[in-house]
């Protein structure tokens, strides 16, 4: 945690109490003046209106080139719970409104003037000291419980309290801490004459023949910059590519055991829990210290899939005590103080910081030996952490152990020398989804704002006089009524009032813009009426409670009968010129426009719902169910940029089965998360002047140039190859017909019915050709096995069936599910996997996603188990993704910069262009069909990016030590043209035309080579079949 405006409010409070103005004009003068004159020390020039574009995070193209932007870092940090411009007006008109023999500044138009106010008039001076220093860690100042009784308190689902207590033995051990930071170290590796990577051999602990054998696999890193170059330097951000199967994750773990014996502090970044723990066991096994970081949700389930990864290999309970499972401890979410109150509750809600002694509010002080944060406190002394993308961005370490309550991604800045970051393509993928989130919003007792309204009005009620004047908890409780009125009174009973037109909404994205443009277009005569009444409609979701419809739009939510409802509605269209009687095919229109009007609001009080809360947090403490929400956008708001579209939201409508009613998700878009990747060596330095770690990216799929979803904007600095062979690769396009059909078996893009039927056909048809390849593969000496691969856990159960279907496939398949059932064989989790290989099974049937990262299914001699694999269904993006549609917009982003700067826009000028136009390409590439056949050549190699890169890292899942692979598509709609075409565009034709686009790179021949070939070999073989038909 880091101090915030606030900190140094109650040092300014003496020097004007004299003036007898109210606490909250104090504050005022104090909030505004600190932030005004960090602005006129950013840049003399800057129009103090415009100062909120700043907080958005971005630089460039916000700041002239002479900017302090050092100054802007410390602001952002400690105004990091004020952002918003309406909130920034507000403070403004509230500052302009104190009487000016108190303030320090005169404001004249677009200009602020020092003048001279009548207390502490060198007040300027004070705010210039504070904004000259580094922005420091906060710690908490926190008591530790000790021995004697206890008790603390949970809350049911009525919010009624339930209190727990029971009595701490002595002696309590002393709780180990944190150093606030650690100077980093300086690493270099030195290589050989031919770029050689020469490893100085391993601890004794690590001589078994499967390291003797990766060691000595020859490895070589060079320089894509500077051929001549044969020292590798462990500073700022290197990129690392390498082909699949080149030995990363050898030289990761070679380079770290070297590193480590240097006095270097490592970190991994690995996909999944599984892969954490499979990591760090092999670094224990090689005498490393290393040590997880798993956050505390989901304990259980990661218990249960490790051991049911492992069930197969235990006779007796004892043997787990064994030193082969120790990794089990990692997962443990047992409580110390939940067994001695005899708490027995099964739930995440640990009470380390609500435990009462004496009525005095303390923390637990087993911290270093239960079953959740024992590890954390390992941490401490660890030589390498390990861990994933969520528990990096979503989860801190514990404040009885770290005073500062860092997360692990500020953690990791401040005390480790190094960072690993495997598969960084994906890394940075997961750190953009991570800010693209949806919340269970409103509609159920649980929900975020049901539950926050109860808590609110718990806090509040009764308590008239305490509030009566604090205009923080009355606009908040303002807006928390209005939410509850608009709900129930406008979203719900236009729901009610047509069952169908719900239905219609089930699962449907509502985005305000895009509706607009719906809507609009129903009520207008022509395309100029149209845009007027799409501007009138986005200028009502913009300001709603300013526009010149809200009183009509509040009739019609207070309406006590239809005919009052009716008549509202026809006032707001008369008054936003459209006509009454609605045109058009839309269906529903008068419908949606009413929920437009009522979501329009709704949106506009979530945005001020979510800037109060910091504000609200001070006056009526935390609330629980809010706290979840905010954490991770409070955490990174001073570091990272805002969403690109300005912080937006869309909205979800779900009826669970049996249900009548639904409820409401929100579909939120916060931040560009992938920038905290790029820029994660010196994301702090301007801040507190603390240097980061050196951050080393290495992937396989990191250089896709024209990807906008995988491809590193850091370009890679250096190549790392092995050894070993280039691996063969036989690649086919294998349609599968149907009695009597021209057309080969297609599946991707069909209708549902339509689709589960032709998979299972395609399924069906080809049994024979699976057992053909496992057949070749034992003939030629190797016992290989085939892979299936399908879109989704549906795709798998269909296909499934069929195989459950032939008794010639009896215990012959596995198949991955979420949730396997026990009592079913064939059923199998990603976190067992990897003992595919001690299966009876020839077959595994999977989905694209769930396998094509981080798992190594390898046979006896350390190679690919899997020889063939079948794409039975084309890839495609889910039709209106957010997240897909986000990471397009990201890609973008640099050349929207660019823009801003050639046009010479600053300040809001240029943030409003960036909010503008990416609004604008969001709305476009929305409600655009995404049809193959309808795309331009652009938006085709952007899919063929997306679609390929998974394909080609389930393929490499095939190429372990070099083995050979044999790959099939299936699907008609591999190589199936788009009307009107004849050769030349299909989904494989692309996926051939961007690796040629590239091909004479020669960092992007030695990542894609073998699969160039293969494919140029596969679709020749094609034209000459299609040209023999």
């Amino acid at each position: 945690m880091r101090v915030s405006y606030w900190t140094y409010f109650e040092q300014f409070l003496p020097s004007l109490l004299p003036s007898g103005l109210p606490r909250q004009n104090i504050e005022t003068i104090y909030t505004v003046e600190l932030f005004v004159t960090g602005c006129l020390m950013i840049d003399p020039s800057m129009d103090i209106r415009e100062g909120y574009s700043i907080l958005s995070g971005y630089d460039s193209p916000i700041f002239p080139k002479h900017a302090r932007k050092e100054i802007a870092h410390r602001l952002r940090v400690l105004y990091s719970s004020i952002r918003s411009r309406m909130t920034w007006d507000n403070l403004f008109e509230r500052y302009e409104e104190v009487s000016d023999e108190y303030r320090l500044y005169e404001i004249d138009g677009r200009h602020w003037r020092l003048r001279t106010p009548a207390l502490f008039s060198d007040r300027r001076k004070w705010y210039s000291q504070l904004l000259e220093q580094a922005v420091a860690h906060q710690s908490k100042d926190i008591h530790f419980a000790t021995s004697g009784k206890f008790y603390y308190y949970k809350y049911n689902q009525e919010q009624e309290s339930i209190r727990y207590g029971g009595e701490l033995p002595s002696p309590l051990v002393d709780t180990p801490t944190f150093p606030s930071y650690r100077t980093k170290g300086k690493f270099t590796l030195q290589l050989g004459d031919e770029h050689t990577y020469q490893s100085e051999g391993m601890r004794e602990a690590s001589a078994t023949s499967e390291w003797k054998e990766r060691a000595g696999i020859g490895l070589k890193l060079k320089s894509l910059t500077n051929p001549s170059i044969r020292q590798f330097e462990y500073k700022g951000l290197q990129h690392i590519v390498g082909g699949l199967g080149s030995g990363k994750s050898t030289f990761m773990v070679l380079e770290t055991d070297r590193l480590v014996r240097a006095g270097a502090r490592i970190g991994f970044i690995e996909s999944s829990v599984p892969q954490v723990l499979n990591r760090v066991k092999e670094l224990r096994l090689l005498g490393i210290n290393a040590v997880p970081v798993i956050g505390r949700s989901g304990r259980r389930k990661h218990q249960k899939d490790y051991i049911s990864a492992r069930r197969h290999q235990i006779r007796d309970v004892t043997d787990w005590g064994q030193d082969s499972y120790l990794e089990l401890r990692h997962v443990s979410d047992f409580c110390i103080i939940h067994a001695l109150a005899n708490d027995h509750e099964e739930t995440t809600d640990y009470p380390c910081r609500q435990l009462i002694q004496q009525e005095k509010k303390c923390v637990c002080p087993y911290a270093a030996s239960c079953g959740i944060y024992r590890d954390f406190a390992a941490l401490i002394h660890a030589e390498v952490w390990v861990t994933t993308s969520a528990s990096i961005l979503k989860t801190k370490l514990p404040v009885m152990l770290d005073p500062y309550e860092r997360t692990i991604y500020e953690a990791m800045y401040d005390l480790l020398d190094i960072i690993f970051v495997d598969e960084a393509d994906s890394v940075q993928k997961q750190f953009d989804d991570s800010f693209v989130s949806e919340i269970a919003l409103f509609g159920n007792s649980q929900h975020l704002f049901e539950k926050t309204l109860l808590e609110s009005f718990r806090k509040t009620i009764g308590h008239y006089g305490k509030y009566a004047h604090d205009e923080v908890v009355q606009d908040w409780m303002d807006v928390l009524n209005r939410l509850e009125s608009t709900i129930r009174r406008g979203v719900y009973r236009t729901l009610n009032l047509s069952p169908e037109f719900a239905q219609f909404l089930y699962r449907k994205l509502l985005r305000l813009s895009t509706e607009a443009y719906r809507i609009s277009g129903a009520f207008a005569k022509d395309e100029q009426d149209r845009e007027r009444i799409e501007q009138e409609l986005r200028n009502y979701a913009d300001h709603p409670l300013e526009h010149h419809i809200y009183a009509d739009v509040t009739k019609m939510v207070q309406a006590r009968t239809m005919k009052e409802r009716e008549q509202a509605l026809t006032a707001i269209l008369h008054k936003l010129g459209g006509e009454t009687t609605p045109i058009g095919r839309l269906k529903f229109p008068v419908h949606s426009l009413e929920l437009y009007l009522c979501l329009a609001l709704i949106d506009h009080d979530i945005q001020v719902f979510m800037d109060l809360y910091p504000l609200v947090q001070a006056k009526l403490g935390k609330l629980s169910e809010f706290e979840g929400l905010y954490s991770i956008q409070r955490e990174f708001t001073a570091i990272m940029k805002e969403a690109m579209t300005g912080r937006m939201t869309g909205y979800l409508y779900e009826v669970k089965p049996g249900n009548e009613t639904g409820t409401f998700k929100a579909v939120q878009y916060s931040s560009v998360g992938r920038l905290l990747l790029e820029d994660w060596q010196s994301i702090y330095a301007g801040i507190d002047g603390y240097e980061g770690p050196a951050v080393v990216l290495l992937s396989g799929t990191s250089l896709a140039p024209g990807s906008a979803h995988y491809h590193v904007a850091s370009l890679p600095g250096w190549l790392l190859e092995s050894s070993l062979g280039v691996p063969v690769i036989h690649q086919e396009y294998y349609p599968v017909y149907e009695h009597g059909k021209e057309k080969p078996i297609q599946i991707s893009g069909e209708v549902e019915d339509r689709r589960e039927r032709n998979l299972r056909a395609l399924t069906a048809k080809l049994t024979s050709k699976i057992d053909q390849e496992l057949m070749e593969w034992r003939c030629s000496g190797a016992n290989r096995k085939v892979l299936l691969i399908v879109n989704s856990y549906e795709d798998v159960a269909d296909v499934g069936a069929v195989f459950a279907s032939l008794s010639s496939w009896k215990n012959r398949y596995r198949q991955l599910t979420r949730d396997p059932d026990p009592f079913h064989e064939a059923e199998f989790s990603r976190a067992e996997l990897e003992r595919f290989a001690n299966e009876n099974a020839d077959v595994l049937i999977a989905p694209l996603l769930a396998i094509s990262r981080g798992y190594n299914i390898l046979d006896d001699t350390k190679g690919s188990l899997f020889g063939s694999v079948f794409f039975m269904i084309r890839p495609y993006p889910i039709p209106q993704d957010m997240t897909y549609l986000i990471q397009l917009l990201h890609a973008r982003l640099p050349d929207l910069i660019e823009r801003a700067d050639f046009e010479g826009k600053l300040y809001k000028q240029a943030l409003d262009l960036i909010r503008s136009e990416s609004n604008s390409l969001l709305h476009r590439m929305y409600r655009k069909p995404d049809y193959w056949s309808v795309l331009n050549t652009i938006e085709r190699k952007t899919i063929a990016w997306y679609t390929f890169i998974p394909v080609w890292q389930t393929i490499g899942r095939l190429l372990r030590k070099g083995t050979p692979a044999r790959v099939f598509y299936c699907d008609g709609k591999f190589l199936a043209q788009p009307m009107r075409t004849d050769v030349g565009e299909s989904m494989l034709d692309y996926w051939l035309k961007i690796m040629l686009d590239h091909e004479s790179n020669p960092a992007f021949r030695s990542l894609y080579g073998p699969f160039i070939d293969s494919m140029k070999v596969m679709m020749e073989r094609n034209e000459t079949h299609e040209s023999d038909w």
